[in-house]
């Protein structure tokens, strides 16, 4: 009887100095202070919860929750008081409802009325967590699935990289690996990292296989980030080599001679290959028809013209050197 008469006065003492401690507002580690800034409209997470996602919806829940400083009110580290005369009575009553609100903020349409009428956020959160969080089975398995499809293809290596990571990271939260403070947690661990590691360098292009040969020579196999950073230094080297490959193939395509001058010489090379006579000096014959030598009868053109302000008619006789006029 002594003893829990003790027992029951160390409570009320306990009670007492956190509840002198919780009506102290002006706190910043006070749980139920509600600053200006905090109101019902306000909605913690992008991504409301649909079922589906509920093991990252609570995650990213959990995380405002604690940042608002509000994680025990669904925890339930700090119960609602019963007595209505207690101080801390209608802070936590405010409080409650704040956080019903944004957690009704969080949740779509569909899955919304089943807690309509639930006050308690803790039991909104209960009533969630009864509901969506024993569908691992199914999950797993459409993660299993969607990364033992998942390969590089056109994606640059961040972004193949980023997808496998999200797929890694939520099977952990549907499948974690078991903790024990055993020595075997780091073997398991190890081979959680070498598993990764194939799964990445399988999903590569054929342009990263021989850099993807060197590193399943190595013993040990480096962790995942490590063989990440290497494959995105390969994976810039190969721009380099691309670029310098076109601006090759683009300045031997200038110094190329097109098919048009090929085929169509220029001007001064079809100069060159015409008729040139070396005893006149001038083109459209050449010495073995040329008059001036007497290889040949010069041509003879008559014409008749009328001379200007005259009545007369002229008969001139043209040579291809020289013209003359003849009466």
């Amino acid at each position: 009887m002594k003893a829990s008469l003790e027992d029951q006065s160390s409570s009320n003492t306990n009670y007492t100095q956190n509840a002198n401690q919780y009506l102290n507002l002006h706190s910043h580690n006070n749980p139920f202070r509600l600053d200006t800034g905090n109101n019902p409209a306000i909605i913690l997470v992008t991504d409301l919860l649909t079922g589906d996602n509920y093991a990252t919806w609570s995650r990213a829940m959990r995380r405002a929750l604690r940042a608002k400083n509000k994680l025990a009110f669904i925890i339930g580290t700090i119960s609602q008081p019963t007595d209505q005369e207690d101080p801390l009575f209608d802070l936590f009553e405010r409080c409650n409802d704040m956080m019903v609100s944004w957690l009704q903020n969080s949740i779509s349409n569909s899955i919304r009325s089943g807690i309509a009428f639930v006050d308690s956020a803790r039991d909104v959160w209960l009533d969630l967590q009864d509901r969506f969080s024993h569908r691992n089975g199914p999950r797993i398995y459409q993660l299993r699935k969607s990364l033992a499809n998942l390969s590089q293809e056109t994606d640059p290596v961040s972004v193949y990289y980023g997808k496998l990571k999200t797929f890694w990271d939520e099977t952990l939260i549907y499948d974690p690996i078991p903790s024990c403070s055993c020595g075997t947690m780091k073997t398991i661990s190890e081979r959680y990292q070498r598993d990764c590691v194939f799964q990445f360098l399988m999903g590569l292009n054929d342009s990263y296989s021989p850099i993807r040969d060197q590193i399943m020579l190595l013993d040990p196999i480096p962790t995942i980030a490590r063989v990440f950073s290497i494959i995105q230094q390969q994976e810039r080297q190969h721009q380099l080599t691309s670029n310098s490959t076109q601006y090759d193939a683009m300045a031997f395509a200038i110094r190329k001679p097109s098919s048009f001058t090929t085929k169509f010489p220029s001007h001064s090379k079809y100069k060159k290959e015409r008729t040139y006579c070396t005893h006149c000096k001038i083109t459209r014959h050449t010495l073995e028809t040329c008059f001036k030598v007497g290889n040949t009868e010069a041509p003879i053109c008559t014409l008749q013209l009328h001379w200007p302000h005259s009545r007369k008619m002229l008969q001139v006789e043209w040579l291809p050197s020289w013209p003359q006029i003849i009466h």
